[in-house]
């Protein structure tokens, strides 16, 4: 009677290495197949946040109320505009809260976008109110870079905006979220054109 012959040594090395290697090819296809998906799911986030933010600057910076305080005499319109933040009078979205018009502020604080309102005080000067208390509300968090410019009638773009009587027509918007640069976005200032009659909203001696 013959006895079985087993597998040698050699053998069982061989098909140990040979697992070894099928595994190491599922579990690469397997991580592979998890970073794409976590890509992906980036990548639609962004898209979604991208929409969403450019969404509410159109629906902000369009409807930018051209009103002026007269203080000592002297109507000043209520828009201050630096490369990284903005304060200007207008509305909120009805989720956030209700009346107006607001004494807006969006500007950039660590890695965040912030949008702070307050009412405005018509007993206080410009400069005041925006040295007062604001409530805050976190538009997009993991920003690198956000900055603006400012169209002039003549068509040349500035980097801040100091002219106390009329608005800028239109406002360009650059934000980088997480390395990345956005689509740089132009919104115009349909309101720019009403700053011809100044509608004074305070008196301050």
């Amino acid at each position: 009677m013959k006895s079985s012959k087993g597998f040698t040594l050699v053998e069982i090395q061989i098909a140990i290495l040979i697992l070894l290697l099928i595994m190491a090819v599922l579990m690469g296809g397997l991580k592979l197949s998890a970073k794409t998906k976590n890509a992906a799911e980036n990548l639609s986030e962004q898209t979604a946040d991208i929409r969403a933010i450019s969404r509410l600057f159109q629906q902000q910076f369009s409807n930018i109320l051209p009103l002026k305080a007269l203080e000592s005499g002297k109507s000043k319109l209520i828009f201050q505009g630096e490369k990284d933040e903005l304060y200007y009078m207008g509305y909120l979205p009805e989720r956030v809260i209700n009346g107006g018009p607001w004494l807006l502020h969006i500007f950039q604080k660590g890695e965040q976008l912030m949008l702070e309102y307050r009412a405005f005080d018509n007993t206080e000067s410009i400069r005041d109110n925006l040295r007062a208390e604001f409530e805050e509300v976190v538009l997009l968090r993991e920003v690198d870079e956000f900055s603006i410019q400012y169209q002039t009638n003549r068509k040349t773009w500035k980097s801040n905006w100091k002219d106390t009587h009329n608005m800028p027509e239109r406002l360009k918007i650059q934000l980088s979220q997480t390395g990345t640069p956005w689509p740089e976005m132009t919104v115009p200032v349909y309101s720019f054109a009403a700053t011809e009659t100044p509608f004074h909203v305070l008196a301050v001696e």
